[in-house]
């Protein structure tokens, strides 16, 4: 809440006695040294006294005027480089800097034996490829002629896949031709090889000393359950180790948004599936052996509201959140596949949203599980809490319509029984500090039910041994120097045992 300074008239009235006076501001009365020989003034002018007078005209603006040029002069000559010098120490006007992360790691760049790396995108950061074309189809703002992103929507989830495929990690991103090129995970990368002294890593066909120094890119089909795209992180780990001739290899992982999920879940049950629904889901860390530490940037361990946003109304790159989307999927044919085309309805959506949700919740249920003993994996946690982020959206019975309502934009209201809710009362119900897309807390996992960790500074069942927090947007976090600065020397701060 911010806080405003007032002044306020205290001086003493009569009983009974009421102020005419229209003007309110406080007023100050300098009151000058009084001589019995008016001959004795000093004709030198009195520094504490021209210091006083600036006090005063700098607190109030109808303050009687300096009376000589000289006294003019004098303040702005002495109390100019004061003033100056006052709001450069309390930061008022001082320059943003950026670490030299150049200069900063000079020595661990041209240090050999560093941990690999796994760098894990969030949703959207993977592009979408058809493997017979060769065309991309994601990220691009003209709709494919032959292959749409939009998965099949049917309740047997393991049944809707189509035949794009993973390609690239996003490093830049250009909408249209005329406008400028949008940097995505370029800056990450970039920080990765030119400072922290790392080369990218392939996969398929690894060099011999690609167990060490290197960085290993894990981009994955975003559309698709979280834990089959953490199942196949660990196939590929595995896959890996093996051409390395390494078995007792780990990986620190860097891992933004989404991608810290299937890290988080790919570590604590390594290739096995959710259990079954009723079932006790208990992590056996079995893919501790392969993940050595987590950075977690920006992800979202409690979930994200605004994600819930976009789950209600469809979301388009072009026009934001849509407020008709469950007209627009009744109305919309899937003529993109010509195959199985028919009109679509509200009732079909309904039951394959029952389904994913059902799979989240139980994913979810697997991710806040508490260990029996000391989680194996560390924890990192790197984000942005300078953003008001929404954070619990308002659920409200509408009477004129006789409806619910849930509001993802703050706004006033007035409840069932009558009780009037103004906006600024809306936002502080419904926002919290964060990136604008995931909370501080939900970074923390402050809010998980389970056991609080012994030892450690924060309130949260995770496993967390480090947090740092800058201010930026959940999308621009990668590309923070600061955040970069702390997330690069978690990295090379250890030498591979």
């Amino acid at each position: 809440m911010r806080r405003s300074c007032k002044f306020k008239d205290q001086s003493s009235k009569a009983k009974g006695q009421s102020s005419k006076t229209k003007d309110q501001r406080p007023k100050f009365k300098v009151q000058r040294p009084k001589f019995k020989d008016q001959g004795q003034r000093p004709k030198t002018i009195s520094y504490h006294l021209l210091f006083y007078k600036f006090l005063i005209l700098s607190c109030n603006p109808i303050s009687p005027k300096l009376k000589t040029l000289n006294e003019r002069i004098l303040i702005s000559l002495l109390l100019g480089p004061i003033i100056f010098a006052s709001l450069i120490l309390s930061g008022c006007i001082s320059a943003k800097r950026t670490p030299n992360l150049e200069r900063i790691f000079a020595e661990a760049r041209v240090r050999t034996g560093k941990r690999p790396v796994i760098i894990i995108p969030g949703i959207l950061g993977s592009e979408l490829v058809n493997p017979k074309t060769g065309e991309t189809v994601w990220p691009s703002v003209v709709r494919s002629r032959s292959d749409g992103s939009t998965l099949p929507m049917s309740p047997d989830l393991s049944a809707n896949h189509d035949d794009l495929v993973p390609g690239k990690i996003i490093e830049t991103l250009r909408l249209a031709r005329i406008l400028p090129e949008v940097y995505v995970y370029r800056d990450l990368l970039d920080t990765l090889r030119l400072y922290g002294g790392y080369r990218e890593g392939d996969w398929g066909n690894p060099t011999a000393n690609g167990d060490r120094d290197c960085f290993y890119v894990y981009s994955y089909d975003w559309r698709l359950d979280n834990v089959e795209n953490a199942r196949e992180l660990v196939r590929r780990i595995v896959e890996l180790k093996q051409k390395l001739h390494r078995p007792d290899l780990r990986f620190n992982v860097f891992a933004h948004s989404m991608g810290g999920l299937i890290a988080r879940y790919a570590a604590m049950y390594g290739d096995a599936d959710i259990p079954r629904e009723g079932s006790q889901i208990r992590p056996t860390w079995a893919g501790a052996k392969h993940i050595n530490k987590i950075i977690m940037l920006g992800v979202p361990n409690e979930g994200s509201a605004d994600a819930f946003a976009t789950l209600l109304y469809g979301y388009s790159i072009t026009e934001g959140l849509r407020q008709d989307y469950r007209k627009r999927y009744e109305n919309e044919t899937d003529s993109s596949r010509k195959t199985n085309s028919h009109t679509r309805s509200a009732e079909d959506l309904d039951r394959f949203l029952a389904a994913v949700l059902n799979r989240a919740r139980r994913f979810h249920e697997a991710l806040d599980a508490s260990s029996e003993s000391e989680p194996p994996v560390m924890l990192l946690a790197v984000g942005g809490d300078c953003e008001e982020t929404l954070d619990a959206p308002i659920i409200l019975r509408d009477v004129k319509v006789n409806r619910w309502i849930t509001l993802i934009r703050p706004r006033e209201y007035r409840t069932g029984r009558g009780m009037r809710i103004t906006k600024r009362e809306t936002i502080e119900a419904m926002y919290a500090p964060g990136d604008g897309r995931v909370t501080r807390r939900s970074l923390l996992g402050e809010d998980l039910a389970g056991r609080r960790r012994v030892g450690t500074v924060f309130d949260s069942p995770l496993a967390l041994t480090y947090a740092i927090f800058g201010c930026d947007l959940h999308g621009k976090l990668q590309r923070n120097r600061t955040l970069e600065d702390n997330a690069l020397t978690a990295l090379i701060s250890e030498a591979m045992k």
